[in-house]
């Protein structure tokens, strides 16, 4: 059975392989990761790829579970992402259709990141017409046929077919950000990328 790690606004990559698979399962029982797609994104703004990191609350010491992670709301991060996806995407064709989803979903506050992170699944799922056919982990799992808890969703696969994103005319195009990228640039289209 796969095994996928809970994602914040995962990248095309990821939810191209979730779609894939119609047994996946999210492991949140597995140790958190820290710097992985468990509490970040990559978007692309006029200097290049921007990474968005949730704050969490940790120990350094202990080591807990993906399921337990809980966000830290100390700072302000929330505004700073909505002003900084804004800013990358004011221009995009699609981006005033979706981002007052979009920030409803980063601006609701949840305990839990991975609560965060099923509400944006679900929030890509609504807005593209596409069921992530997922269930949660009920136990760890040391080992899967299909393991994708320790893969890399940030890199760029071959192949990769490239759309028009905001900054092309001046920067290169960029490949496996989030879905928020292809989203905001090419819309319902999007599906296309997925499927």
């Amino acid at each position: 059975m796969p095994i996928f790690p809970s994602a914040y606004f995962p990248s095309i990559g990821y939810l191209k392989l979730l779609n894939k698979f119609q047994d996946a399962q999210i492991d949140l029982h597995e140790n958190f990761i820290k710097q992985s797609i468990r509490n970040r994104c990559e978007i692309v703004s006029a200097n290049g790829r921007l990474k968005l990191i949730v704050p969490i609350q940790h120990n350094k010491l202990t080591k807990i579970s993906s399921g337990e992670i809980k966000i830290d709301y100390t700072d302000s991060w929330q505004k700073n992402h909505c002003r900084t996806i804004q800013s990358a995407y004011a221009h995009a064709p699609y981006f005033e259709d979706y981002f007052p989803a979009v920030k409803d979903c980063i601006m609701e506050n949840h305990d839990l990141l991975c609560h965060k992170n099923m509400a944006i699944l679900a929030l890509f799922g609504e807005l593209l017409d596409l069921q992530f056919s997922h269930q949660l982990a009920d136990t760890y799992t040391k080992e899967a046929k299909d393991d994708f808890r320790s893969h890399d969703f940030f890199l760029a696969e071959e192949g990769f077919k490239p759309y028009q994103q905001v900054f092309s005319y001046t920067n290169k195009f960029e490949p496996n950000l989030s879905l928020l990228d292809l989203l905001f640039n090419e819309g319902p289209f999007a599906r296309n990328w997925i499927i």
